[in-house]
């Protein structure tokens, strides 16, 4: 990472930590389908994080946008187990003091706004983290192969 780009990061972790709501772009393809690489990512700092919901935390200078899995407390503290849904494993443990954000929207590259904190998005992004870890390994290329067989269907009429 440049200079550059490590001020841009550490400007928009210090602007999350003091409250403010900030956008990110995504890259890389962990969080695929339901968030692609290009698409702009709207974090907003909060304490309440649930099962289901996409955190945004840094580890190690990175920055990672992921889906929350599960708790796990060693010795007594919480812990966040993450996993990209698109990944097989799970991430390291994540602390609370390392989480800056929860993504709350999702502008796509077409321009498409998604709300992912509604109620019918917090039933969605809960059943996603309880069948990701066990389900999704096997179903994504299925998925992938069906919208690439509508997408050359509707291209062609």
């Amino acid at each position: 990472m440049n200079r550059k780009e490590q001020i841009k990061e550490e400007l928009w972790c210090e602007a999350l930590s003091r409250g403010y709501t900030m956008q990110y772009k995504a890259l890389g393809g962990s969080m695929s389908p339901f968030i692609k690489s290009g698409d702009m990512l709207t974090a907003k700092p909060t304490r309440r994080i649930s099962t289901g919901d996409v955190i945004v935390y840094k580890k190690a200078k990175s920055i990672t946008a992921h889906r929350v899995v599960g708790r796990r407390k060693i010795k007594g503290d919480p812990f966040f187990l993450t996993k990209g849904d698109a990944s097989r494993s799970c991430d390291s443990l994540v602390s609370p003091s390392e989480v800056l954000g929860k993504v709350v929207a999702i502008k796509t590259k077409k321009g498409k706004i998604i709300k992912v904190d509604s109620f019918s998005r917090r039933i969605f992004k809960w059943s996603i983290a309880v069948i990701s870890p066990f389900f999704l390994p096997r179903i994504l290329p299925i998925l992938r192969k069906a919208k690439a067989l509508a997408f050359k269907r509707g291209t062609t009429t």
